[in-house]
């Protein structure tokens, strides 16, 4: 279980993994939506170069892999940005 971001970037990268590198996240034009939901979920959004921003729950495993969801796509942004979040806490009840 993690406490923060902080903590799960450090696990990734600790096993080898690039997924929070600074420019990969920027290539992706990846922000975060959400702190962490139940100690291993958060919400991230990306930007296609076409198309609208795209919304995803992400699962940190124990080791710090990086796993996601499709794409939650709907607009405004506060709404997706809240079915997701939703959709992490309800991962594990």
């Amino acid at each position: 279980m993690f406490k923060t971001i902080e903590d799960v970037k450090r696990a990734n990268q600790a096993i080898g993994h690039h997924w929070f590198d600074r420019d990969a996240m920027a290539f992706f034009k990846t922000k975060y939506e959400s702190d962490i939901i139940r100690g291993r979920f958060f919400v991230t959004s990306e930007q296609p170069p076409h198309g609208p921003r795209e919304f995803r729950v992400r699962m940190a495993a124990d080791d710090g892999k990086i796993t996601s969801s499709r794409p939650i796509k709907t607009r405004p942004e506060a709404k997706a940005i809240a079915l997701a979040s939703g959709a992490a806490g309800r991962l594990t009840e």
